[in-house]
């Protein structure tokens, strides 16, 4: 008696199931990793700022100057993040011996917000405006959001008064964060959100929550 070989295979229904099982953690997954991609972008944009103004009073130590970070905005491009320069004040010195090590680039879509939060004092240093011009000139002209943030060469910040704020926004989503700057020493604080705190918690702060 010869024995039927039954074929291999899957039906039609079995490979429609599996299809749809694809589909839908594809539909999962997908959110996910963009979340996760964008809080990565997010943070890195609040490191490389740390990481600017840590690296702008170094070298005003080591060089026993005023150095500071500029900031500039790019308009040229709505998915490239803005920039940073650490830039020597020094008097007497060249275009090409003031910025050091190059741009500083934020991640793609993050770029610096030119208004910032209304409770926070604005008053950058002593040297704004006598250097305005010598920086416009070395940046080929782009204006800069804020007033630059300047390290003397024992290493305190330049600015003897109120808090300078870098307001930070992710354009992909609209959210915001706030770095501030203290006056004297220096030190880099993050808010916990963008509310005014002037105001009790709740939907009737009219300012957005931040990312952090």
């Amino acid at each position: 008696m010869r024995s039927v070989k039954t074929r291999g295979g899957f039906t039609l229904t079995e490979m429609l199931v599996a299809l749809g099982v694809m589909v839908l953690a594809l539909s999962i997954a997908v959110p996910v990793l963009m979340t996760s991609r964008a809080r990565t972008r997010r943070v890195d944009a609040v490191n490389s700022v740390r990481a600017a103004l840590a690296s702008a009073r170094q070298s005003a130590v080591q060089r026993r100057t005023v150095v500071a970070v500029e900031f500039v905005e790019d308009v040229t491009s709505a998915t490239r993040g803005d920039r940073m320069f650490i830039v020597d004040k020094s008097l007497g010195i060249t275009d090409d011996e003031r910025v050091i090590g190059g741009a500083i680039e934020l991640p793609e879509f993050i770029k610096f917000e030119s208004v910032p939060p209304d409770w926070t004092l604005e008053n950058g240093w002593d040297g704004d405006a006598q250097d305005l011009a010598d920086t416009l000139d070395l940046l080929d002209g782009t204006v800069s959001p804020y007033p630059d943030i300047a390290y003397r060469p024992d290493g305190t910040a330049a600015d003897p008064q109120g808090t300078t704020s870098i307001v930070l926004i992710d354009t992909t989503e609209g959210l915001r964060t706030v770095l501030m700057v203290l006056p004297v020493t220096g030190l880099v604080i993050e808010p916990p959100h963008l509310q005014n705190p002037a105001l009790p918690e709740g939907p009737g702060n009219p300012m957005e929550r931040g990312w952090l």
